[in-house]
């Protein structure tokens, strides 16, 4: 089991940090997601080099005073006020009373968690100025354990929690070598520093350096978010301190979410390094918004599903992860994932798309395109059509083909796409997929993908004398195929780069415009034949870098390169007739199909 540590008796006083105020030196510190929905981390770089960061309720981004007043409790900030709240503080000397008590409390916070025999630490009073580049703070009082032995990798977890005051608050946790007898000269090794206005409570833990004899000191202090030189705060830690292997939790983030006429749910889920259950709970500020139920565990990964609130407003929900205690490991330090609540109609923005080789046995996959919603619990529904008549553009030129299909936007369905199987009923027929996108309100928008290149059949195999063998039928080139000539009885010519066709020994007029067939550049040719039925070919490199390119010179002239793999398919033609494919500058048959 992880051990638990005592407090030594500790006189209420104010505390000079100096050098040991690493983070606390009017630095410039970097605020993450300061548009976005809280709560925000602070980061920057110690005096000592090190690299930190604090999660704090505090946007000290913004400038919107109102939000800022409520949340962290300053009495009123302008555009540069905040400003200069996006660097450290600085200690200061106190100026006239500045008053610190510590006591023994049982607090419960704004969520409903209460921790009896709470030690409570506040102070207040005015510090000096003037306030340039940054605002200051004070520290004090603190307290600290008794002495322990640790080994290099262990952690040490504490939870605190705070309830504003007349500002902020800012602490210090260290760990200190005490190896000799001077406490205070000890080695001191930040494991957690922050600033806010206020906060649930909240486990934090910080890993043993070395092997060694340690006290695990908390200092707490005041932090002049207003600006006024007046300061003030309230922290609040709980009397119990583990000592143990280290735990944290891995969750993923959560995406933002449109808020529906009725209430939705959705799954999140998280683990801890122990294995142990993870709990879940709503910030106090967003439960008008979201909710979460309880807490599933299957195989060490907690379950828990989400509801949003029809009710509800847009804005911000928060959701706080929270793993105690489990065997020889401490508590993990609490996440939380913010997302927005939003109700805006979806539009498209084009890019939709089939990918996949339209040949028999393979399948067609439907990429989306770029959706535009503010939320991505959205439902998808595709519906696979086929062409009946070219030019395979119009709705009106096709017919759904089975069923739709309805993933969810989001959740476990959110990497999963439209699929199409390729059968012989579809062989020699252009496919394409109709994607309807519906939100939670009901709003929607309809695109449709262009048509897939004609399905390509698979050699079939007949029955020979016995039912136990069969013979192949080829439905590819051949090594000796029939030699078509002329009526003149020549072989058909054309110009080096120019594309001729004959139906019959007469020549049919084609039109052909480039196009892109899994990603290479390719040619489509499309004509009438003398009976007035359609036709269309495609002809097309066969490996990522054989372009068949289009000169725009009014003739149909095609550019190759010498030993490139070329494919040609095309549909519209008579069941069983012979198309005979010829390339030329040199004329040299290539190959036909039925």
């Amino acid at each position: 089991m992880a051990r638990q540590l005592n407090f030594e008796a500790t006189p209420a006083a104010q505390v000079t940090l100096g050098a040991k105020a690493v983070r606390s030196r009017g630095s410039a510190g970097v605020l993450t997601n300061a548009g976005g929905p809280g709560p925000w981390t602070m980061s920057g770089t110690g005096s000592d080099g090190i690299a930190y960061s604090y999660v704090t309720d505090c946007n000290y981004g913004t400038t919107d005073t109102a939000s800022l007043a409520t949340r962290c409790g300053a009495r009123g900030r302008s555009a540069a006020v905040s400003a200069l709240n996006l660097y450290e503080s600085d200690e200061r000397a106190t100026v006239g009373g500045f008053t610190v008590t510590r006591t023994v409390t049982d607090f419960t916070d704004t969520s409903g968690v209460t921790v009896g025999g709470a030690l409570k630490l506040f102070s207040s009073g005015t510090i000096a100025g003037p306030n340039a580049g940054s605002y200051g703070a004070a520290f004090g009082p603190e307290v600290y354990t008794e002495s322990f032995t640790a080994t290099a990798g262990q952690a040490v977890a504490f939870r605190y929690s705070a309830a504003g005051g007349d500002d902020e608050y800012e602490y210090y946790a260290f760990l200190v070598d005490v190896r000799t007898s001077d406490y205070d000269g000890g080695t001191h090794t930040v494991v957690a520093h922050g600033r806010g206005g206020n906060q649930t409570w909240k486990f934090l833990n910080g890993v043993v350096p070395a092997d060694g004899t340690y006290r695990f000191r908390l200092v707490a202090g005041t932090y002049d978010g207003s600006g006024g030189f007046a300061v003030g705060g309230n922290l609040y830690i709980d009397p119990v301190i583990w000592l143990g292997n280290p735990n944290e939790i891995t969750m993923d983030p959560i995406t933002d979410k449109v808020r529906g006429l009725s209430d939705e749910t959705f799954e999140i889920s998280a683990q801890a390094t122990s294995n142990g259950p993870v709990t879940f709970t709503v910030d106090p500020a967003t439960t008008s918004r979201c909710s979460v139920g309880p807490t599933t565990v299957v195989n060490g990964r907690s379950i828990a599903q989400v509801t949003i609130k029809a009710s509800g407003t847009d804005g911000t929900c928060t959701i706080n992860g929270d793993s105690r205690e489990f065997g020889p490991f401490v508590p993990a330090p609490q996440i939380f994932r913010s997302f927005s609540l939003c109700s805006s109609v979806p539009t498209h923005g084009g890019g939709q798309a089939l990918s996949g080789l339209a040949l028999e046995g393979q399948r067609l996959e439907v990429t989306d395109g770029t959706i535009n919603s503010c939320g991505d619990n959205y439902l998808r529904i595709y519906q696979w059509q086929v062409c009946n008549q070219l030019p395979c553009t119009s709705d009106s030129d096709f017919s759904d083909y089975g069923s739709p299909s309805m993933l969810r936007g989001f959740g476990p369905d959110k990497d999963q796409k439209g699929v199409l199987s390729l059968t012989s009923a579809l062989e020699g027929k252009r496919v394409r997929a109709r994607i309807t996108v519906i939100n939670p309100r009901g709003a929607s928008f309809t695109v449709a993908t262009a048509a897939s290149e004609p399905v390509v059949g698979v050699p079939k195999r007949s029955a020979g004398p016995s039912s136990s063998t069969s013979t192949p039928v080829s439905s590819g080139p051949v090594s000796e195929p029939k030699p078509f000539v002329l009526p003149s009885g020549d072989t058909p010519r054309a110009t080096p780069g120019e594309v001729v066709v004959y139906e019959g020994g007469a020549p049919v007029v084609v039109t052909s415009q480039p196009v892109t067939v899994n990603g290479v550049q390719s040619v489509r040719l499309g004509g009438t034949s003398a009976g007035g039925g359609k036709f269309e070919m495609t002809i097309g490199g066969d490996c990522p870098t054989c372009a068949v390119t289009q000169e725009n010179d009014g003739k149909n002239v095609l550019g190759m390169e010498q030993a490139a793999a070329v494919r040609v398919g095309g549909y519209g033609f008579g069941p069983g007739s012979q198309v005979n494919v010829f390339v030329s500058s040199t004329t040299r048959l290539i190959g036909f199909f039925k």
